[in-house]
């Protein structure tokens, strides 16, 4: 016991090396996909609410593009661009349509090609998929029991502020409404 009488423990710890895992750039990549995929989900809106409401989730698809343009055999050059394209997981996805959102063009690979070097891998595409279920159901299944994602986010939201009010010392609720990416 110390000097107040409270009982102590030993405590051991084991360390093990990690090879291969640098948390720091394991952070970064998490950080910087997960704003990108709010990118996605934010020009989704444009395609309408039905990309949200008509079912379990939300595809949303962006390509990289490039136009060769010739006034003569001495001039030509490229110019690059970016689509977009978005719809409910099941439904017939929309034709692509040009964003001119730097972000969307920037992963896209629009600004960072140079017309001498050009390559077809110079230019990416992108496809993220939201679902939105529990935390038991996101692990079991690719797609949640939700038929409708706006309405599974919302109630989400409503039920996991509930819940955490009613524990807010419990760190995991296996029931918890999320979004997977």
């Amino acid at each position: 016991a110390d000097n107040k009488r409270r009982q102590q423990y030993q405590r051991f710890a084991v360390t093990v090396p990690c090879d291969g895992f640098d948390p720091e750039q394991e952070f970064d990549l998490k950080y910087t996909w997960m704003e990108k995929s709010l990118t996605l989900a934010k020009k989704a809106l444009k395609f309408g609410a039905e990309t949200f409401t008509g079912g379990a989730g939300l595809s949303v698809e962006v390509r990289g593009a490039s136009v060769l343009h010739m006034k003569d055999a001495k001039n030509a050059w490229m110019k690059y661009s970016a689509y977009v394209r978005a719809g409910a997981i099941g439904k017939e996805m929309p034709e692509f349509i040009r964003t001119e959102n730097a972000f969307l063009e920037d992963m896209s690979g629009a600004f960072s090609v140079t017309d001498q070097y050009l390559k077809a891998d110079d230019l990416n595409g992108f496809s993220a998929t939201f679902v939105c279920g529990t935390r038991q159901e996101m692990h079991d299944s690719d797609v949640g029991s939700s038929t409708n994602f706006a309405d599974c986010v919302k109630k989400g939201a409503e039920e996991n502020a509930a819940r955490l009010e009613k524990s807010p010392e419990t760190t995991f609720f296996p029931d918890e409404v999320v979004i997977r990416v």
